[in-house]
Protein backbone atom coordinates (compact mmCIF):
# COMPACT_ATOMS: atom_id res chain seq x y z
CA UNK A 1 0.00 0.00 0.00
CA UNK A 2 0.83 3.65 -0.97
CA UNK A 3 0.38 6.44 1.10
CA UNK A 4 0.99 9.99 -0.24
CA UNK A 5 2.84 12.33 1.76
CA UNK A 6 4.62 15.76 1.38
CA UNK A 7 7.80 16.78 3.12
CA UNK A 8 7.58 20.30 5.14
CA UNK A 9 10.22 21.75 6.76
CA UNK A 10 12.38 18.63 6.84
CA UNK A 11 9.04 16.47 8.23
CA UNK A 12 7.13 14.19 6.89
CA UNK A 13 3.04 14.51 6.53
CA UNK A 14 0.63 13.24 5.35
CA UNK A 15 -2.77 15.28 4.74
CA UNK A 16 -5.76 14.69 6.90
CA UNK A 17 -8.89 15.86 5.44
CA UNK A 18 -11.87 17.09 8.20
CA UNK A 19 -15.20 15.49 8.20
CA UNK A 20 -18.31 17.14 7.07
CA UNK A 21 -20.01 17.79 10.55
CA UNK A 22 -16.15 19.68 11.43
CA UNK A 23 -17.11 21.94 9.33
CA UNK A 24 -19.29 23.73 11.28
CA UNK A 25 -16.50 24.99 13.51
CA UNK A 26 -15.29 28.19 12.60
CA UNK A 27 -11.52 27.52 12.58
CA UNK A 28 -11.97 24.79 10.09
CA UNK A 29 -14.07 26.70 7.59
CA UNK A 30 -11.42 29.23 8.04
CA UNK A 31 -8.71 26.92 7.09
CA UNK A 32 -10.69 25.44 4.53
CA UNK A 33 -11.41 28.44 2.82
CA UNK A 34 -7.72 30.28 3.01
CA UNK A 35 -6.67 27.13 0.96
CA UNK A 36 -4.42 25.73 4.26
CA UNK A 37 -3.64 22.48 4.70
CA UNK A 38 -5.10 20.07 7.70
CA UNK A 39 -1.71 17.61 8.14
CA UNK A 40 -0.63 14.89 10.61
CA UNK A 41 3.33 14.63 10.76
CA UNK A 42 3.89 11.06 10.55
CA UNK A 43 6.66 10.44 13.25
CA UNK A 44 4.70 12.37 16.24
CA UNK A 45 1.06 11.98 15.00
CA UNK A 46 0.63 15.61 15.45
CA UNK A 47 -1.97 17.60 13.53
CA UNK A 48 -1.23 20.87 12.12
CA UNK A 49 -1.94 23.64 9.70
CA UNK A 50 0.50 23.93 6.62
CA UNK A 51 0.03 27.50 5.09
CA UNK A 52 -1.08 27.16 1.16
CA UNK A 53 1.31 28.95 0.08
CA UNK A 54 4.39 26.82 1.86
CA UNK A 55 6.70 24.74 -0.51
CA UNK A 56 6.12 21.52 -0.37
CA UNK A 57 7.62 18.08 -1.97
CA UNK A 58 5.14 15.29 -2.61
CA UNK A 59 5.82 11.79 -2.69
CA UNK A 60 4.10 8.23 -1.70
CA UNK A 61 5.61 5.94 0.77
CA UNK A 62 5.21 2.16 0.11
CA UNK A 63 3.98 0.98 3.92
CA UNK A 64 3.25 -2.63 3.60
CA UNK A 65 2.75 -3.18 7.12
CA UNK A 66 -0.35 -1.24 6.45
CA UNK A 67 -1.66 -3.89 4.54
CA UNK A 68 -1.04 -7.03 6.68
CA UNK A 69 -2.65 -5.19 9.38
CA UNK A 70 -5.39 -4.28 7.23
CA UNK A 71 -6.22 -7.97 6.73
CA UNK A 72 -5.91 -9.09 10.07
CA UNK A 73 -8.55 -6.38 10.89
CA UNK A 74 -10.80 -6.56 8.17
CA UNK A 75 -11.12 -10.50 9.14
CA UNK A 76 -11.32 -10.37 13.02
CA UNK A 77 -8.97 -13.14 13.66
CA UNK A 78 -5.86 -13.07 15.92
CA UNK A 79 -2.72 -11.94 15.02
CA UNK A 80 -0.92 -15.34 13.17
CA UNK A 81 1.97 -16.64 14.11
CA UNK A 82 5.25 -14.84 13.01
CA UNK A 83 3.18 -11.96 11.83
CA UNK A 84 4.60 -9.91 14.46
CA UNK A 85 7.96 -10.55 13.69
CA UNK A 86 7.41 -9.81 10.30
CA UNK A 87 5.59 -6.31 11.31
CA UNK A 88 8.56 -5.24 13.36
CA UNK A 89 10.99 -6.09 10.25
CA UNK A 90 8.76 -3.83 8.29
CA UNK A 91 8.81 -1.61 10.62
CA UNK A 92 12.53 -1.42 10.66
CA UNK A 93 12.99 -0.99 6.99
CA UNK A 94 10.14 2.00 6.98
CA UNK A 95 11.98 4.14 9.99
CA UNK A 96 15.43 3.30 7.34
CA UNK A 97 13.77 4.65 4.62
CA UNK A 98 12.68 7.58 6.31
CA UNK A 99 15.39 8.36 7.71
CA UNK A 100 17.40 8.05 4.61
CA UNK A 101 14.55 10.30 3.00
CA UNK A 102 14.94 12.94 5.61
CA UNK A 103 18.84 12.98 5.32
CA UNK A 104 18.22 13.61 1.21
CA UNK A 105 16.04 16.36 1.84
CA UNK A 106 18.45 17.95 4.37
CA UNK A 107 21.54 17.38 2.10
CA UNK A 108 19.10 19.24 -0.67
CA UNK A 109 17.98 21.80 1.73
CA UNK A 110 21.59 22.90 2.53
CA UNK A 111 22.55 23.26 -1.24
Amino acid sequence: MKIKCFSYQGRIYTRSIPVKRLFNSNLIHQVVTRGDVFATQLSTGELTIIPADAEVLHFELEVPAVEILSQVVATATPIPPGVKEELRARRTQFQKTGAAMKAKMDKEANK
